[in-house]
Order: C-alpha cells, then sequence, then structure tokens
C-alpha cells in the first residue's frame, strides 16, 4: 500500500508517540479521537462508514468529515489561522482540565 507514495512510513511506533509528534491527528470513530483532542492536538473524525449507524462524535460537528474536500478545507484553515483549534468546544466529550487521568484516579 505504500508503494509510489513517499509521504507514507510503515512504523510499528506506538500511536501515543506518534500523537505527541503530529500537528494533527486524522482517525475513524476511535477513542484516538477523543485522546488528541484531550491533549489539545487538532483532530478530525473521518466518518466515511456508510454502515456506522451512531457515533458519539457526530454531536460535535465541526469534529467529523464526511469527505475528502472538506477535510483539506478545514486542515487549510488550520494551517493559514484562520480557524483555531479549540479544544475547549469538546468539553462535553473529554476531560479538559488538564488533570491527569492517573492522578484523578
Amino acid at each position: 500500500m505504500t508503494k509510489d507514495r513517499p509521504n507514507v512510513v510503515y512504523t510499528t511506533d506506538s500511536v501515543y508517540d506518534l500523537m505527541l509528534e503530529a500537528a494533527y491527528v486524522l482517525a475513524d470513530a476511535s477513542t484516538v479521537v477523543a485522546e488528541a483532542i484531550q491533549i489539545g492536538i487538532p483532530t478530525q473524525m473521518l466518518d466515511v462508514i456508510p454502515d456506522h449507524e451512531t457515533c458519539v462524535f457526530r454531536q460535535f460537528p465541526d469534529l467529523c468529515r464526511t469527505n475528502a474536500r472538506d477535510l483539506v478545507k478545514e486542515l487549510k484553515a488550520l494551517e493559514s489561522g484562520e480557524k483555531i483549534f479549540t479544544r475547549d468546544a469538546y468539553a462535553d466529550l473529554v476531560d479538559v482540565s488538564d488533570t491527569i487521568i492517573y492522578d484523578q484516579i
């Protein structure tokens, strides 16, 4: 799948290590979406699975993209500063208090 795609590299690194190096996180409907938002990384959920009938992330329309055109538009707006990622907008989804979950437990 990476043939002739120099920007795609196979890795066995932890997804969490990779997230800490990322400018953005693009993911399907998984906990990675919430985890990336919680640590403050601009995140977009790729909502492209037609059989996925329900998804909590859809309660946040600005978080979900259903096609590549809208995703690219969103990323360009973030890159240019036209739009600012605000994780507080997702306070009803994740804890944005900066409390480390292990300390809370």
